[in-house]
């Protein structure tokens, strides 16, 4: 309710709305307030999964489901639907870009006065000692993979509000992470998937299995966070929904980029006078 009425009191029609979580909310408010969403301009996601042949989670090999999207993936496939969702930019960051932050950057959140740097620390150190404690958690593998002392948790939801900063950054700066448009996406519904590991399960992501395997069959991807895309495809010409084209980072430029993503990064946890191109 409160976004709701904070974009409705406005005079912009130009809105940016981040969505690091599940995406229930922002269905419930598109559904429920159409005039509102006719007032956003642009969605960034974090969340998905588009490649294979890398471990998104410490033993855990790609392609599998998302958190984020298996929170609900009614609600997912709602907002790419173009009968329902009018809002026009539609961006993805999946964990195919996600990172730790570590070595000299990550001693600057550490070092920082900044009461957010400390709030960051003090998150992650917490976070760490609960997952470490506990084998049965989902969160204990990626907890014993690296040290909370010389690196952060793996940055997921951070990755999408630096993507946004780049879409709004002047066309003087670098972009450093690499979009792809897809002409359809969607993610598997309860009954969908099969048995997993040996095929996809609820919240899969899966890609149009005419058009965007060819495109990409042309015009192969070319990143190190996304050896190929995955074999999961459906055919969009037989869903209910007529999906909207959309977004998905799936890398960066190149190595040299990737570092000054994260590094970037780090500074604004920091608290550090990034400049205009960070």
């Amino acid at each position: 309710r409160k976004i709701r009425d904070m974009i409705m009191d406005s005079d912009r029609n130009d809105w940016w709305y981040i969505a690091v979580g599940g995406q229930t909310s922002l269905k419930n408010l598109i559904v429920k307030y159409p005039n509102v969403a006719k007032r956003i301009n642009t969605i960034i996601f974090m969340g998905g999964n588009w490649c294979e042949g890398f471990e998104p989670y410490p033993g855990v090999t790609a392609p599998t489901d998302e958190t984020n999207i298996s929170c609900d993936p009614i609600a997912a496939n709602i907002l790419l639907d173009k009968r329902i969702n009018p809002i026009p930019n539609i961006y993805y960051v999946p964990v195919e870009v996600a990172n730790e932050i570590g070595g000299v950057d990550y001693k600057k959140i550490v070092k920082s006065t900044n009461l957010a740097a400390q709030t960051t620390i003090d998150f992650y150190r917490a976070w760490s000692d609960a997952a470490r404690a506990d084998p049965d958690v989902l969160t204990h593998a990626e907890a014993m993979a690296y040290d909370p002392e010389t690196e952060s948790t793996p940055q997921f939801d951070a990755c999408a509000v630096m993507l946004a900063l780049q879409l709004a950054q002047p066309i003087s700066c670098p972009d450093l992470l690499v979009l792809y448009p897809f002409q359809a996406i969607r993610f598997l519904e309860p009954g969908e998937g099969e048995s997993f590991p040996d095929s996809p399960r609820n919240s899969f992501s899966v890609y149009d299995k005419i058009n965007d395997k060819h495109i990409f069959k042309e015009n192969p991807i070319p990143t190190n966070t996304c050896p190929s895309l995955t074999p999961y495809t459906f055919n969009s010409k037989k869903t209910k929904s007529i999906e909207k084209p959309v977004e998905i980072a799936l890398g960066y430029t190149n190595k040299k980029a990737e570092k000054q993503f994260f590094t970037a990064m780090a500074n604004r946890m920091a608290g550090i006078n990034v400049g205009k191109c960070a």
